[in-house]
């Protein structure tokens, strides 16, 4: 499928971040379209946390645009731009690790919904969000964990929860920053092969520093360093682009 016949979902125009003489965001733009995994990569100091964090909310820019579908969303609060679709799983977990996995998607579905119509109501006999909840968690093929504490999860699982958590605010864009961060290579394949099939429903902007993981599941690739994209192409393109050997994966 050629993504660049699709209408982009996500859009970064532009974007500039400096703090005082240092430039960490040096007029990025770069897409997502329906369907992708767009990955971003590079070294440690490269940009991509302040990237995210200007794309998520919490950072402002200095100028630029950021548009989800064609809303320009640059100057909305991190709440209203996850109201607006923008889903975010992040390296610090924000799981409720002494609930279940279903009371936890349970949870992110009301917080979507508004609780103040529902406060007086028991969440754990509310029906509606069991029943969503459970569809979320069947979707993600993880609804065999339902009962299953947050805490007595492995690492991969509770990875995969905190995107059921997300998917439970109806995203039309998802963020994920290290997903494979501290997974074992089994538990690493696992999600690799969730998120492959994922991104069919929820496209991906994704910063990821396991590069087995990055070549997997990525269909386009964007290298940043120093704040500045240096290129952009198909992980093969990535592969035989001297500028990137050079710059980050090294000669070898």
């Amino acid at each position: 499928m050629n993504k660049r016949a699709n209408t982009a979902v996500l859009q970064i125009k532009s974007l500039n971040k400096s703090y005082g003489a240092l430039s960490v965001t040096d007029d990025v733009s770069c897409e997502l379209y329906p369907g992708e995994i767009h990955t971003l990569i590079g070294p440690n100091g490269a940009g991509k946390s302040t990237l995210i964090g200007q794309i998520a909310g919490w950072i402002k820019p200095d100028s630029g645009a950021i548009y989800l579908g064609n809303e320009d969303i640059s100057k909305m609060s991190v709440a209203k731009r996850s109201r607006m679709g923008l889903g975010r799983s992040f390296q610090v977990s924000s799981l409720a690790m002494e609930l279940s996995a279903r009371r936890n998607v349970m949870l992110a579905v009301q917080a979507r919904q508004g609780s103040s119509f529902r406060f007086w109501k028991a969440v754990d006999t509310d029906q509606s969000l069991i029943v969503e909840a459970d569809e979320i968690l069947k979707k993600l093929h993880i609804d065999d964990y339902k009962h299953v504490v947050a805490a007595e999860l492995s690492h991969g699982k509770r990875r995969e929860l905190e995107v059921a958590c997300a998917m439970a605010l109806k995203p039309k864009v998802l963020l994920l920053d290290e997903p494979m961060a501290g997974l074992d290579p089994s538990s690493t394949q696992g999600l690799v092969e969730f998120l492959l099939k994922l991104k069919e429903t929820i496209p991906i902007l994704l910063i990821e520093h396991d590069m087995d993981a990055v070549f997997k599941l990525s269909d386009r690739i964007s290298v940043l360093v120093y704040g500045k994209l240096i290129f952009s192409g198909s992980p093969e393109e990535i592969k035989n682009s001297s500028d990137v050997k050079s710059a980050y994966l090294g000669e070898d």
